[in-house]
């Protein structure tokens, strides 16, 4: 174990996240860390002997453990106690300054348009901005990292809203004003939930269920719902009211602008917007080279303030729905449970596991993206933590469920950000503006809002993952992202991200119970040698591909086999499948099975079952069965199974060549087995 520990600090390889350098332990000496890898590197000599210098190595992982204290774990958990004393301020704040002000111009138009798009006050939209930030500055360790709503999440939380409270469409006045006020008492709920859900996570160090799903039904499921997106928007955009959803929406619109029902001057404000931003979208992927600075172009703000000033100086404002007037200043703190039961927050309480796990990927990932282009380190066990305090600590004072966002993220990579200090900036800019500008905001058009939200869904579209699977010719991958889009596309975004955890899980599960078995075969070269030649994962293979050939002992009718992986519950049937047919297919009557088992770690209770009615079989009709090498915890459970007595000869052996000499298989070499 020693050896192991040690080896693994050199290699620089799963090293103790709490001693990781990102973190930067208080009063550890790297000067002392630097002599003791110089001085305890060389612990092993060349013959493989240890020497005397292990003896210290007690001593030192002592010493390391010792500093995982109190203080270090806080510090941990909260990197501003680490980055801050070392916050050089000459250097870094003005880079800070300029990218917490762009994040800032992105940041409001995206709060007011997914407010809209969730169906809650607009205050709570600009909230989502402010207090997430906050928390994140204090418990993120992303530097680049912003933190508030994104569109993904904000269409799962209003469909998830629509199957509990009800959409606003059908309602009108005073029961519209209420149902609004129950949405953002059930949205700060959902928050809270999801919120909980990524902090204890992160607790339990699940943060490895981000790399779990599978990229093709992921990407599926995310165009779905950006299409989905779209869809919802366009009504909006030609100022249609309709109760449909999906694409029903586009056969009633036919229908209501055929009878000239929809409103043409928000028609022109809402394409207009929609056109701006498609075209700047456009340039900056077609011309980034030549025009660089379009990467910082706040063309988001620039559509909101022109559709902005177009209504105020005109009569459009009267002609078309506006945001309206709206009180200043922060909401009261607090979670509305009027209308709301417990039990009720228990049936929807599942149902946000699916909105948490998409926070949890887009988060992290995005954070991983930038962590690596800037040379720093990102845990997702603590990003997990900090994601779920925003959530936590946001909902008290009602917000959107909110997540770390791609493109945020990319412009304030792309604008300089140097630490956490420029989400502060961000957090300050959009607290005045809650503060003191939103009355500015009463004739803004609810249809530019639409055409923001629009924009925003055309970002998450991964329609290149699509041509790169149909490129290389993954075809399963393909029909895995074809199946993902269009079951959500029909049956919803939730419906949708539970099939797609489901079949990553039912693939994870095939996938880890397909045994890793070597067949192994004399080397005619090396005296005493067996080589690998051929590695079955799919039992099947035996049965649906005849041209299937395996060599696998010249000895007679000596089946010599390797298993790299524990043997438990889920594997155990599928090596007693390939024993039966490899012993059914074989050319020669089987007369011994020898395994290789150096590279079993463990074999639990259920396959020790199993492993005794095979070992059974095979002493009743005269098969030897032999162990190579097996480790002393597997050596324990077999003997205390009472299979050591069912083995042949002396059972186990050191090497392969001593167990085939010592069952008297090395009297014909010549002959083979085939399968």
């Amino acid at each position: 174990w020693t050896l192991n520990a040690m080896s693994r600090h050199h290699s620089g390889i799963e090293r103790h996240p709490l001693l990781s350098d990102s973190v930067g332990l208080p009063g550890e000496d790297d000067e002392e860390l630097r002599n003791w890898d110089e001085e305890e590197s060389g612990v092993i000599d060349a013959s493989g002997r240890l020497k005397r210098k292990i003896v210290r190595t007690g001593k030192l992982f002592g010493r390391l453990n010792e500093r995982i204290s109190l203080s270090n774990r806080i510090r941990y958990y909260i990197p501003l106690l680490t980055w801050l004393p070392n916050y050089q301020w000459k250097r870094h704040l003005p880079f800070d300054f300029v990218a917490g002000l762009t994040i800032f111009v992105f940041l409001v138009p995206q709060c007011l348009a997914f407010s809209s798009l969730v169906g809650v006050e607009p205050m709570i939209g600009l909230q989502t901005g402010f207090y997430p930030l906050l928390i994140y500055g204090i418990f993120g360790s992303s530097r680049h990292l912003s933190v508030g709503p994104i569109a993904l999440l904000s269409i799962l939380t209003a469909s998830l809203l629509d199957s509990i409270v009800g959409p606003l469409d059908d309602v009108m006045g005073e029961a519209r004003d209420r149902r609004i006020a129950l949405r953002g008492s059930w949205c700060a709920l959902i928050a809270l939930m999801i919120g909980l859900n990524n902090f204890v996570l992160g607790l339990a160090r699940f943060g490895f269920l981000v790399q779990m799903f599978s990229r093709p039904l992921l990407s599926g499921f995310v165009n779905a719902v950006a299409a989905h997106i779209i869809l919802e928007q366009l009504g909006k955009i030609f100022g249609l009211r309709t109760k449909e959803h999906g694409f029903a929406i586009l056969k009633e619109m036919y229908n209501m602008m055929g009878a000239s029902k929809g409103s043409f001057p928000t028609m022109y404000i809402g394409m207009s917007c929609l056109l701006f931003l498609i075209t700047i979208r456009i340039i900056r992927n077609f011309q980034f080279k030549r025009l660089a600075w379009l990467k910082l172009f706040p063309d988001i703000l620039f559509c909101v303030l022109g559709a902005l000033i177009v209504c105020h100086f005109t009569d459009l404002k009267n002609q078309t729905t506006i945001l309206g007037k709206r009180k200043m200043g922060m909401m009261a703190p607090g979670i509305s449970t009027d209308g709301i039961t417990m039990s009720m927050i228990a049936d929807v309480y599942p149902q946000t596991i699916s909105v948490a796990v998409i926070a949890m990927v887009e988060s992290i990932v995005a954070a991983n993206i930038y962590a690596s282009k800037d040379n720093y380190r990102i845990s997702s066990n603590r990003e997990l933590v900090a994601m779920g305090l925003c959530n936590i600590g946001g909902s008290i004072m009602k917000i959107i469920p909110c997540a770390g966002g791609f493109g945020r993220s990319a412009a304030s990579y792309a604008s300089g950000s140097q630490s956490q200090m420029s989400g502060f900036f961000s957090a300050i800019l959009i607290c005045l503006t809650i503060n003191f500008l939103l009355p500015y905001f009463q004739n803004l058009p609810t249809a530019s809002l639409g055409a923001v939200i629009i924009n925003a869904a055309l970002g998450i579209f991964e329609f290149e993952e699509f041509v790169f699977l149909w490129t290389i010719r993954a075809w399963k991958d393909v029909g895995f992202f074809l199946l993902s889009f269009i079951l959500t596309i029909v049956l919803g975004a939730e419906t949708g991200i539970l099939i797609v955890i489901a079949i990553s899980l039912l693939l994870i599960v095939k996938h880890s119970t397909s045994p890793y078995i070597s067949i192994l075969h004399r080397d005619r070269k090396r005296e005493g040698e067996f080589e690998e030649v051929a590695v079955i994962r799919d039992i099947g293979l035996f049965e649906e591909k005849h041209d299937y050939y395996c060599e696998f002992m010249s000895d007679a009718g000596a089946l010599i086999m390797k298993i790299d992986e524990p043997i438990y519950f889920a594997n155990v049937g599928q090596i007693k499948e390939f024993l039966q047919k490899l012993e059914s297919t074989a050319t020669v009557k089987v007369e011994a099975v020898i395994l290789d088992a150096s590279n079993i770690p463990f074999i639990d209770a259920s396959a020790i079952h199993t492993i005794h009615e095979i070992a059974e079989d095979w002493h009743r009709r005269k098969i030897s069965f032999a162990l190579v090498r097996p480790k002393p915890k597997v050596i324990r459970i077999l003997s205390k199974a009472h299979i050591l007595p069912l083995l042949a000869g002396k059972g186990i052996f050191v090497s392969t060549a001593e167990a085939v000499e010592e069952l008297g298989l090395d009297r014909n070499r010549d002959s083979e087995v085939s399968v």
